[in-house]
């Protein structure tokens, strides 16, 4: 999907979405911040993701402004788990070509790329959970754990075992990604800085 994108349009990045997901000004005001200090970064691939906030039963009148998902989000959205990524934002230099041919929507493959891109690729691998507000439109029938119950659930860790990749699961959480972007106190201004928290976990292993 990225490679075709790649090959038809060419712009400096490339995303998706799960066709799930709302979202706010702050996209864009997170995407424009960090393209103003990529040239901190030459020639570096960089991806960008982030923790999804789960809304139940969002109704049209809460989204029929960008105000209105915000707000929803704050009053009765709960921000879902740090191995559950929804988006993938990448520069142009992101070689997708070197990915597998990973299922969207089953188990691990979300997990594997950001491991991959942090662990082998070199990539600057970037947390906008709290800059980027993506509500994910959650229903009583489910919508968190639905790629689990497909009868090829297993597809992505079958695919991965075959080409003997390495283990990134671990590595690929969100909170392992060694950038992030935040709001200033005073001035609301998006900023990115580099974590110095990382777990144990996140260490890449050979």
């Amino acid at each position: 999907m990225y490679v075709q994108a790649k090959k038809l349009y060419n712009t400096y990045w490339h995303g998706y979405f799960n066709g799930d997901i709302l979202l706010t000004d702050g996209f864009l005001e997170t995407l424009e911040y960090v393209s103003s200090v990529s040239d901190n970064f030459p020639n570096a691939s960089i991806l960008i993701i982030g923790r999804r906030i789960n809304v139940l039963n969002v109704t049209s009148e809460e989204v029929r402004k960008i105000n209105g998902i915000i707000e929803t989000a704050k009053s009765r959205g709960s921000l879902f788990e740090i191995d559950a990524e929804d988006y993938f934002i990448t520069n142009k230099f992101f070689p997708w070509e070197q990915i597998p041919a990973f299922v969207i929507g089953r188990a691990g493959y979300d997990n594997w790329i950001v491991g991959h891109a942090r662990c082998d690729l070199g990539t600057i691998v970037v947390d906008a959970t709290e800059t980027l507000t993506v509500v994910h439109q959650t229903t009583s029938k489910g919508g968190n754990k639905e790629g689990f119950a497909h009868l090829n659930k297993k597809y992505n860790f079958e695919l991965m075992q075959r080409l003997k990749l390495p283990k990134r699961f671990l590595h690929g959480l969100t909170t392992c990604a060694e950038w992030r972007t935040f709001r200033t106190i005073k001035t609301r201004r998006i900023e990115l800085v580099r974590r110095d928290d990382l777990h144990k976990n996140c260490k890449c292993k050979k």
